[in-house]
C-alpha cells in the first residue's frame, strides 16, 4: 500500500510514548501498522489497535516481552491499545525461499525456534492450545485425508490433556514469513503467545513459505525439516509431523469455516505429511 500520513491516532498516543513523524504501513482487521520516530532516537513500529484493546493478539505481545529480546523483536512499551517495538528492517526467511534459497530459510528458522525456546517463557498466562482446536472437533471433513488428520489432532490434544508434554510458553504461529533477517540477526515477530507442547512450535511452518506450495509437499524436504526442526524443538521427528497434521487440519477447518470447502492444497499438504508420518524413516 501507499504509505500514507494520517490524523486517525489519538491525540494523546505519540506524546504518551514519545514518538513523532507517524506514517500509515499497514492495516489489519484488527490494528494499523505506523512506522514512527522516537525521540529518544531511531525508528520504531506503532501497533495501534482502534478498538481500545489488543483482544486475541495479547497474548502474543505478553509472549514477546517475555522474550525480552533477540531473536523476538523487541517490545519497546505497551498499554492495552497499542504496542511499540523495534522496526524490523529486512527481507523475511519466507522471501529468502521465494528467492530460490529455501534450504537456507529453513535452517534458520530452525535456530530461531530453538533460540526462542531456550527463553524459557512460561505458559502461564497464554492462550491454551487446546483452546485453539476447540473448533476442530465440530467439523465435518468429507475427504478422507480431512478425517484422518482430525483424528490425529484429536489424540494429540487428548495426549496433551493427559500430560504427554511439559506445557511451555511459545510464539505460536513461528514460520518463514513471521521472521526478518535483519543487519542484527533473525528477529521473529506477530506471535500468537501459546500454551503448548514444544512440538508444536514449528507445526504450522509446515505449510510455509507462501507461495512454495511444491516445495512443501516434497517428501525430501518434509523428512529434511522433521529431523532438523525436531532436533532444534528438542522432540521425535514422529511427535512433530503428528502436531504439524493436527495443525494443517485445524486450518482446513478455518477455511471450511469461511469458503465452505476443503481447499486443495490444504489436502496434498496433510496427505504428504501423514506418509511422513506414517514411513518408518525416523
Amino acid at each position: 500500500m501507499t504509505p500514507d500520513v494520517a490524523p486517525e491516532l489519538p491525540p494523546d498516543l505519540l506524546h504518551r510514548f514519545g514518538l513523532s513523524a507517524p506514517v500509515l504501513r499497514a492495516k489489519t482487521p484488527q490494528a494499523e501498522i505506523w512506522q514512527v520516530e522516537r525521540i529518544a532516537g531511531g525508528r520504531a513500529a506503532l501497533k495501534q489497535y482502534p478498538g481500545g484493546d489488543m483482544g486475541n493478539e495479547a497474548a502474543g505481545v505478553a509472549y514477546l516481552q517475555h522474550c525480552d529480546g533477540p531473536p523476538a523483536v523487541t517490545i519497546l512499551a505497551a498499554s492495552t491499545d497499542a504496542v511499540v517495538m523495534d522496526w524490523l528492517e529486512g527481507p523475511s526467511l519466507g522471501d529468502l525461499a521465494r528467492g530460490g534459497d529455501c534450504a537456507t530459510g529453513d535452517l534458520a528458522l530452525a535456530e530461531v525456534a530453538r533460540l526462542l525456546l531456550s527463553r524459557k517463557v512460561p505458559g502461564a498466562g497464554l492462550l491454551p492450545l487446546q483452546q485453539l482446536f476447540a473448533p476442530l472437533p465440530d467439523c465435518r471433513f468429507q475427504s478422507p485425508e480431512g478425517i484422518a488428520a482430525q483424528a490425529v489432532a484429536r489424540d494429540c490434544i487428548r495426549d496433551l490433556e493427559v500430560g504427554r508434554w511439559p506445557v511451555v510458553g511459545l510464539h505460536g504461529d513461528l514460520h518463514h514469513d513471521n521472521v526478518i533477517r535483519t543487519e542484527a540477526g533473525m528477529r521473529a515477530f506477530d506471535a500468537k503467545g501459546i500454551a503448548g507442547p514444544a512440538a508444536y512450535e514449528l507445526a504450522n511452518a509446515f505449510r510455509h513459505p507462501r507461495g512454495c506450495a511444491a516445495h512443501t509437499v516434497d517428501p525430501e524436504v518434509i523428512s529434511t525439516r522433521a529431523r532438523a526442526w525436531s532436533a532444534a524443538l528438542g522432540c521425535r521427528p514422529d511427535e512433530l509431523l503428528r502436531w504439524a497434521i493436527s495443525k494443517a487440519a485445524l486450518s482446513m477447518a478455518w477455511s471450511v469455516a469461511w469458503a465452505g470447502r476443503e481447499r486443495r492444497q490444504d489436502l496434498d499438504l496433510i496427505a504428504a505429511l501423514l506418509r511422513a508420518e506414517g514411513s518408518a524413516w525416523f
